[in-house]
């Protein structure tokens, strides 16, 4: 809604409702062009101007501004509508006043969309003159998208110069102890957040009204559109502050887009189109008024201890990461429908979720826990622990129909039981590692440390607990060799020592192998293990986590928006994120040759030894982009599906075949996410039979994982590595495990 100046020259607007009708993909389209043609106007404009600067204003040059947007006040007017009305997950006696009596108006869920020109006006900025709040921010880049803040093409990305790395590396790690402390301005630490606002009253005004949005089936997504065209400066929109929002309510978390009509903005604006829609209540597998239930056998509990303490700081966002010891986008329900102040353990609501959503649960083992069980009728019996879900939920279904189909609300229950199986030791632990399922919980974890830490004190923590971790599986193969040489001696029998897959040369340094010592301490020698270094390292590098520095800038609100986005991801998407797949792809044969390749341009080519260059596409498969790009780098062609007319520098012909098995394997790639990766589009135009170009050397060498420095100033993956072997070494030395 607005109002119209004197002049009609514009209006002043900040709220725009869509109709949610069988016309809603044009209607949305209509609201998102509404707003980059209002920034480009200038209809957005600064809203953290100081009071008095306000009144100076001739009346004349205030039509057009915007004090902000009251974002939680519309949503409580809203929520007093939609709570008038009932849905499936509502029970009678759920209703406002009390009454089993059933509205008569109902739905089935929701979800409300905000899209943010200003920020909201129940963000106050800090009332000091240095308020950070007031200062341009850095640019946002991708705001989010995917976990992604920065330009992904940017050669000098980390800013540090390899040659220096070394010279300069030593005099960092000296230092390690003094920047501890050192605040980064995109920290969202509570010292950092006093330098840009004041704290909320009520502090946790925001969850409360996403925890109503869930209680009434109603998802609630954040989408701010910076108005690029005014060239003054980008304004940081609290969206720190504004992530409880939506975690409560069950969405997947705030996104940024620019207005700003430039060829890469035309991109941008599409893309804010696509996630805009993707999150609409229409798409395939969305529902609504979900309640998650977690039921665990004696002896198990949820934990949510470390977050807890951290309630008592003022501005500390770090106990809104989890919600009854559950991290993501859900919030813990009460204790009965007539309570809101009491939760109930192991219950949680979601307004909505979708397929691409996935949570993490913290528990906690008592010092013995109960494996025999007294059965009637059986005695005493033996049973594995089980952890079991139950979710309820509502959706939409439809008959089939290819004319006129009708819908239904359908409310479902689906129940998952799993069970563990006790282990005398971690050997079996080890064993059954899941890396995307640890990537997730890394993640969170990391995250969580960086809210209350900063993301330096973060970066220390993970690989304090990688150093930790490698320390304890060493002394596992300690254990292990000594289990087996026991064996040996008693049943004089080597068979038995074939009957494990644990192969001591490998574990231990003191056991000749083919193993270097630092391969060895890296946990190299056991399967499931060897991928936890690189893990670690990955998530230290991601742009949600990574510490600033040099050119790698990104504002608080993007990389809010990163962390927000990466939290939500299912732990194959999250892997993907922050380290893409990589496969090496034979066009002849049309097969995958190398299933996995290293992330780095050294493992490329060793990992290439005795294939046909000519013959291999590589394959790079993440959230953000997937790319073809030529084994032989020396080739940039512009190529058709099928053959080309590619020429190399020596004027050669190439043909470039796409077969079915790639092209399968492409479409799928592209179905893995909630939205498309960036280059979707040409993807599609390329397998159809248009021409596709190769992306640039400096995007293809910006997703190379492993050749990218630290934050700390190491070089790269290889340099990490033999520094964090170097340590974990010295923490066996100083425990007794390697005698020197």
């Amino acid at each position: 809604g607005g109002t119209d100046d004197d002049n009609n020259e514009s209006s002043l607007w900040d709220l725009s409702l869509v109709p949610a009708n069988e016309h809603f993909k044009p209607a949305i389209r209509t609201a998102i062009q509404a707003m980059v043609e209002g920034a480009k106007q200038g209809v957005f404009v600064e809203s953290l101007q100081d009071d008095d600067e306000e009144e100076k204003k001739a009346p004349d040059e205030t039509h057009s501004t915007s004090t902000g947007f009251p974002l939680g006040l519309t949503l409580e007017i809203i929520l007093e509508f939609m709570e008038q009305a009932r849905h499936p997950g509502l029970d009678p006696v759920d209703s406002m006043d009390g009454s089993s009596k059933s509205p008569s108006v109902r739905y089935a869920g929701g979800k409300i969309q905000c899209f943010l020109g200003n920020p909201s006006k129940e963000i106050v900025p800090a009332k000091t003159d240095s308020c950070m709040a007031k200062v341009p921010q850095p640019p946002f880049y991708q705001g989010g998208v995917a976990g992604a803040c920065f330009k992904e093409d940017n050669r000098d990305r980390w800013s540090i110069d390899a040659a220096k790395a070394n010279k300069e590396n030593d005099n960092k790690k000296k230092k390690r102890n003094k920047n501890k402390n050192t605040m980064d301005p995109s920290d969202m630490t509570a010292a950092n957040l006093k330098a840009y606002a004041t704290p909320l009253d009520p502090e946790d005004m925001f969850a409360a009204i996403g925890k109503r949005c869930s209680k009434a089936a109603l998802g609630v997504d954040l989408f701010v559109l910076v108005p690029e065209e005014q060239n003054e400066h980008i304004p940081w929109y609290g969206l720190p502050f504004l992530r409880v929002l939506s975690d409560a309510s069950g969405a997947p978390g705030p996104l940024m887009f620019g207005s700003a009509a430039d060829k890469d903005t035309t991109v941008s604006i599409e893309s804010f189109q696509e996630n805009v829609i993707a999150r609409t209540p229409w798409q395939p597998g969305m529902v609504f008024g979900a309640q998650l239930r977690l039921r665990i056998s004696p002896g198990f509990e949820i934990e949510d201890t470390p977050v807890e303490k951290a309630r008592r700081v003022k501005l500390q966002l770090a106990p809104f990461l989890s919600s009854g010891g559950l991290m993501g986008p859900a919030q813990v329900g009460a204790a009965s429908s007539t309570s809101s102040s009491e939760t109930d353990s192991g219950l949680w609501f979601m307004g909505s979720c979708d397929p691409y959503t996935s949570f993490v649960v913290d528990l906690q083992a008592s010092k013995k826990v109960q494996d025999r069980f007294q059965v009637e009728g059986l005695g005493e019996v033996a049973l594995r622990p089980v952890i079991q879900t139950c979710l309820m939920y509502t959706c939409i279904e439809t008959d089939g129909a290819e004319r006129d189909p009708n819908f239904y609300t359908v409310c479902k229950m689906k129940i998952s039981s799993l069970s563990m199986a006790l282990a005398d030791d971690v050997e079996p632990i080890y064993d059954a590692l899941d890396p995307e399922a640890l990537a997730a919980v890394l993640f969170h974890k990391i995250a969580l440390d960086a809210y209350m830490e900063g993301l330096v004190a973060a970066q220390e923590t993970a690989e304090s607990w990688l150093r930790s971790l490698m320390v304890c599986v060493y002394q596992s193969a300690q254990v292990e060799q000594a289990k087996l040489e026991e064996e040996v001696e008693k049943r004089q029998q080597i068979q038995s020592m074939m009957d494990t897959t644990f192969v001591a040369s490998e574990r231990l340094v003191d056991q000749e192998g083919d193993l270097a010592v630092e391969e060895v301490l890296l946990g190299r020698g056991h399967a499931k293990v060897a991928v936890v270094p690189l893990l670690v390292f990955a998530l230290m590098q991601c742009d949600a986590l990574r510490p600033s520095g040099g050119n790698f800038q990104p504002s608080m609100d993007a990389r809010l928006c990163a962390i927000a986005q990466m939290a939500s991801m299912t732990p194959g998407v999250l892997a993907k994120a922050i380290a893409p797949s990589l496969v090496l792809w034979s066009m002849k044969d049309d097969e995958a040759v190398v299933q996995s390749l290293p992330l780095s341009r050294d493992g490329i080519v060793n990992a290439m030894e005795g294939i046909d260059e000519n013959d291999g596409i590589l394959l790079l498969d993440s959230p953000k982009r997937i790319i073809l790009y030529l084994a032989d780098n020396t080739m940039r062609p512009s190529v058709k599906k099928g053959m080309s007319k590619a020429k190399n520098k020596d004027n050669d012909k190439v043909s470039i075949n796409v077969g079915p098995n790639l092209e399968s394997t492409l479409l799928s790639c592209l179905k893995g996410f909630r939205t498309p990766p960036a280059s979707w589009k040409e993807l599609e135009s390329f397998l159809e039979g248009g021409d596709f170009e190769e992306v640039t050397s400096n995007i293809f060498y910006s997703a190379l994982l492993e050749d990218k420095p630290t934050a700390s100033g190491i070089r790269d993956f290889s340099e990490w590595k033999t520094e964090m072997a170097s340590l974990i070494q010295e923490d066996l030395k100083k425990s007794g495990d390697i005698v020197t």
